[in-house]
């Protein structure tokens, strides 16, 4: 397969042009509302940061109007922050890592639901010619499964999107948090060297390893995951709509 195909998610183009602006079925639907789902996920990550931004700037701001109006010096400030060093781990520490680990994970267990219900659907309800059925490809990873069955039945490879590297190694780091707690050195080592490399290439989005504890510094990978997801629901649209089988059926 040449670099050109590569990019390309539908494998095999439709031989008749499309006549109507009409979709039939509810398969189109579906991709639709999947869409705007993670439109309104993406929304919901960036409130949810500045939310947690602005409650550690009303807490600074707390802090320091009790030192002024209290006359505070430097040593009773000081001590007074150490009084309040369970608040300040809260706002600052961990309820942000909290927040950031759970948009990434949401995000992820989402993505995964939506897409898999969108093949299934596909193979249950449109009366279809299925080649290969689901059933009988055997892999643990539900996204590889389906992609797959996606690519053996209809020719659309999600595979062979520019995007789908980004969304399978969002799972990596998923599946760090869920599984491991945020400590590489509990995963295999097969594991833990390819999550170490792909955090070396996601410095630019705030990301850090510190004695084998991965930190999410904020939510700008979370955002960068949702809009890569949406990035490739468009494109996989659009390859269902030029696809040869899906096309004429559903986008006449």
């Amino acid at each position: 397969m040449d670099h050109k195909q590569q990019n390309q998610i539908n494998l095999a183009k439709r031989e008749s042009p499309r006549k109507s602006f009409h979709m039939h079925s509810i398969f189109p639907g579906l991709i639709y509302f999947f869409i705007d789902e993670l439109d309104s996920l993406d929304r919901y990550a960036l409130y949810s940061e500045e939310f947690i931004k602005n409650k550690m700037v009303d807490f600074d701001k707390r802090m320091e109007t009790y030192a002024k109006e209290n006359q505070l010096d430097e040593y009773d400030a000081d001590a007074y922050y150490d009084y309040k060093r369970e608040e300040i781990d809260d706002h600052f520490k961990y309820h942000p890592s909290f927040m950031y680990q759970s948009l990434l994970i949401l995000s992820c267990s989402f993505f995964e639901s939506n897409f898999v219900d969108l093949c299934k659907h596909l193979e249950k309800y449109e009366n279809l010619k299925i080649e290969l059925s689901s059933e009988k490809i055997k892999d643990h990873n539900k996204l590889k499964k389906y992609s797959q069955f996606l690519c053996r039945n209809f020719m659309i490879c999600p595979q062979y999107s520019s995007y789908w590297k980004y969304i399978q190694n969002a799972y990596t780091i998923r599946n760090l948090f869920v599984h491991a707690n945020s400590d590489i050195s509990l995963l295999k080592e097969n594991q833990q060297a390819k999550t170490e490399k792909i955090i070396k290439n996601l410095y630019n989005y705030e990301i850090t390893m510190d004695h084998n504890l991965v930190k999410l510094r904020s939510g700008k990978y979370a955002r960068f995951i949702i809009s890569t997801m949406k990035s490739f629901l468009e494109d996989f649209k659009k390859a269902c709509v030029e696809n040869n089988m899906l096309g004429p059926k559903f986008w006449p």
